[in-house]
């Protein structure tokens, strides 16, 4: 099909306006600085990431609550309990679950151990 004079003088302009080579997002020096891209300094698994809270997560947790539907009352009630029928003189140590690995960097979902749980509502690992 033949174009019109009309079309061929619009194509012209337009080859004549366009650059010959076609523009790229990254730029051809990648020292220029204008669109360097940067990576995290820090590995996932150095980062740390505590429990949360109402004060941060209010559309998860109530006032006053360490997990859902039960408030930090109930678990230093927990404690008193616990420490009431203890002998004299005699603490309770209960070690926290530690995070096991399935291989290399990959790791299981994170499990607290029941006893600690319940007494403290703490889900994170490394407490004491």
């Amino acid at each position: 099909m033949r174009l019109g004079l009309r079309a061929c003088g619009r194509l012209r302009e337009f080859r004549r306006l366009s650059p010959a080579r076609s523009w790229s997002v990254f730029p051809s020096n990648p020292l220029s600085g204008l669109h360097r891209r940067s990576f995290a300094s820090v590995s996932a698994a150095d980062l740390k990431f505590g429990q949360p809270l109402h004060e941060t997560h209010a559309h998860l947790l109530g006032a006053g609550e360490l997990t859902p539907g039960i408030s930090a009352l109930e678990y230093a009630t927990r404690r008193a309990t616990l420490a009431a029928r203890l002998p004299e003189n005699a603490i309770a140590v209960l070690a926290s679950s530690d995070v096991k690995y399935r291989s290399g960097a990959v790791f299981y979902e994170f499990h607290q151990d029941p006893d600690f749980f319940y007494l403290t509502g703490m889900r994170c690992h490394l407490q004491f």
